[in-house]
């Protein structure tokens, strides 16, 4: 038997390479489901934001002009309302003059 032959009783290198090959998967795959979270909760917060300016814009076209809006391009033209239309429809559906409209913001 040969003591410097180095085969007795050692793995193969490759076995050892699949431990942080693991790692880094599972790594990368809770990184990803962290990232996916914060951007689901970011775009909830960015329509919520959206329903209150929208809501704020009704309310003060209300008091300052005594009326609410006939339509949603009233706001965008006199109030300066914008929004990304890619990312959310505004469903705008006037009441009446004395009566505020009903303001529906949904996430596409």
């Amino acid at each position: 038997m040969n003591r410097f032959s180095g085969r007795k009783g050692r793995r193969s290198p490759g076995g050892f390479a699949v431990i942080p090959a693991a790692l880094t998967l599972g790594i990368l795959l809770l990184s990803q489901a962290a990232v996916s979270g914060i951007d689901r909760d970011a775009r909830r917060r960015e329509r919520e934001n959206l329903e209150r300016v929208l809501e704020q814009s009704v309310t003060l076209c209300y008091a300052l002009e005594g009326s609410y809006p006939e339509s949603l391009d009233y706001l965008r033209n006199h109030y300066g309302i914008r929004w990304d239309e890619e990312r959310f429809l505004v469903d705008f559906e006037p009441v009446g003059s004395n009566l505020p409209p009903d303001v529906t913001v949904i996430a596409r």
